[in-house]
């Protein structure tokens, strides 16, 4: 069951994402304010988050994923994607753009199967050595 995780959630999504991305430190993925966070639980257990932000008008950055290890081949990564892209849909964003890194082919493989198509921005807005990606909605 994937829901839309409250304030009540940060608990577990900290201790997944120190799971799912060893010494990396989110950047105020959680700030309900801004942004939209999703968390997946599954037999009272929580398996997987992910989490998007705004970054201009009508665009969003779907900026982290994260799936328990037993979880992991159960298509989470598809479901959220899914999900981001129907709450985007009802409130008019015109297109959600990501990144992954080359050697993390999984993910590559799961938002290309998604429908996004990658692109070189202008200015990339994550650093280098990436693969940016992207989908249009409207």
């Amino acid at each position: 069951m994937i829901r839309r995780a409250t304030a009540d959630d940060v608990d577990a999504l900290e201790a997944m994402d120190r799971v799912c991305f060893p010494g990396d430190h989110p950047y105020g993925l959680w700030t309900w304010d801004r942004g939209v966070c999703w968390i997946a639980h599954h037999a009272g257990e929580a398996i997987g988050y992910s989490a998007a932000h705004p970054m201009k008008r009508g665009i969003w950055f779907f900026s982290r994923v994260g799936v328990m290890p037993a979880a992991r081949g159960w298509g989470l990564q598809r479901k959220f994607l899914a999900t981001l892209e129907r709450h985007g849909r009802r409130e008019g964003w015109r297109e959600i753009v990501t990144y992954t890194v080359p050697l993390n082919g999984w993910s590559t493989r799961n938002i290309l199967a998604a429908g996004y198509r990658t692109y070189e921005p202008k200015k990339s807005y994550v650093g280098y050595q990436v693969i940016h990606m992207r989908k249009k909605l409207a």
